[in-house]
């Protein structure tokens, strides 16, 4: 590719990214964040628990997927790894329900969970209270540090991938020198983590925000390749997509779960989605979520490796350059 043709490219892929996010995020900004979809539990006597939930999960208006546990500890421990966003607990003796919400949240999330569960649950109590499991906020390390951080590392990782297009073209010619690409951006990859683990330490976040930042940085990177790899420069226009346009409703400081459809049912399945459960998971403490979030990063680094090798062989059967 002339560099004049890279240049042009690469420009062009710039003005998309700017204007779609400017949409994405004017549209998103224009009504207000509600919530669409949440894994709650419900904790009580067992009659009171099940009917609690089935009341949460029919008169929500399907916004909380309510499931029954046992007891009180079934149901912090749920909030504490992440399988679920928020627990009730009802208590018919003393006539309340606490509310137990993960200090991972948010305070957006926060009110909506509150608010819209004891609408439904006032049937049963009168009174409630709410407590917070984990560390409550403002003295753990800010969720709104790791979000950012790892939104920007997934940016960052593209973007490493299409200074590594204008500077060689979309393929490497050889083995060797699709090895020596991948290896530079693992090196910047790497860069960004340690920058990351000097923010997180220093803001309390301990040292796994720079692991997170460098495997999102590196996955989105080796995607973008792979995609390039596939489609030639038009492989850009689809990690743009993927990992810029989608994330912009990230850009409102909105919990996914509180992201309009079809962005709540696949933002967990993209790739900046998995990274912040992966840090969910590392740096808050949700063990539960962080398990899914590096499935999520495997499952897009392992396609992207086999796309990698099938396109460069399917090329070279073929004798097709890019």
């Amino acid at each position: 590719m002339r560099a004049g043709t890279r240049s042009t490219v690469t420009a062009a892929v710039l003005v998309v990214v700017v204007l779609g996010q400017a949409l994405v995020v004017w549209s998103l900004a224009a009504g207000r964040p509600s919530l669409h979809h949440a894994d709650v539990v419900v904790a009580g006597p067992d009659a009171v628990a099940r009917l609690a939930a089935d009341d949460l999960r029919e008169r929500g208006g399907g916004r909380l997927d309510a499931v029954a546990v046992a007891s009180t500890r079934d149901a912090e421990r749920a909030v504490a790894d992440g399988r679920a966003v928020a627990g009730y607990v009802i208590d018919l003796r003393d006539d309340r329900t606490r509310v137990l919400l993960s200090a991972a949240n948010g305070g957006r999330l926060d009110a909506q969970l509150r608010d819209q569960g004891l609408d439904v649950l006032a049937r049963y109590t009168s009174t409630h209270d709410v407590a917070y499991v984990g560390e409550p906020p403002g003295e753990g390390p800010s969720r709104g540090l790791v979000r950012t951080s790892v939104l920007a590392a997934v940016v960052l990782g593209w973007l490493l991938a299409i200074v590594a297009t204008v500077r060689a073209g979309p393929v490497d010619d050889t083995f060797l020198a699709g090895l020596g690409r991948v290896a530079r951006l693992a090196a910047g990859s790497v860069g960004l983590g340690v920058v990351a683990l000097v923010v997180g330490l220093a803001a309390g976040a301990g040292p796994w925000l720079g692991v997170v930042v460098a495997a999102s940085a590196l996955v989105a990177a080796v995607t973008t390749t792979a995609l390039e790899s596939l489609l030639g420069v038009y492989g850009i226009a689809v990690a743009t997509f993927l990992f810029v346009l989608s994330a912009g409703p990230l850009l409102t400081g909105a919990a996914t779960e509180m992201l309009p459809d079809p962005w709540s049912g696949l933002t967990p399945y993209l790739l900046h989605g998995g990274a912040l459960d992966a840090a969910d998971g590392l740096v808050l403490g949700l063990h539960h979520r962080g398990l899914h979030g590096a499935a999520v990063l495997l499952v897009w680094v392992v396609g992207s490796v086999l796309t990698l090798t099938v396109a460069r062989r399917e090329r070279q059967r073929a004798g097709v350059e890019l």
